[in-house]
């Protein structure tokens, strides 16, 4: 076998080599990536859920405000009305 034969045969064996484990580098970042996309994603539904359950009060208590000014407008249209006939009599 000729040096050169023997130079090719190395330089394919250490090209081989290099690939498969940047192959497997590869692969393995991957499913980094993956766990990280998942764990991100929980995160994410954890913070949507909390946001929910803080906004859940305040619309409540926008409803009890609005109920609160409802009963007021009323309660002033009947004062209104009542002054109005104790002016006419």
């Amino acid at each position: 076998m000729e040096w050169g034969q023997i130079v090719i045969y190395i330089v394919l064996l250490s090209l081989t080599a290099v690939l498969v484990t940047v192959g497997y580098q590869l692969i393995r970042l991957i499913k980094l990536l993956q766990q990280i996309s998942q764990k991100v994603n929980l995160l994410l539904d954890s913070a949507l859920e909390i946001s929910e359950s803080v906004k859940q009060p305040f619309n409540s208590l926008s409803g009890f405000v609005a109920g609160l000014r409802e009963g007021a407008q009323l309660i002033n249209m009947l004062k209104s009305s009542r002054s109005k006939k104790r002016s006419k009599s």
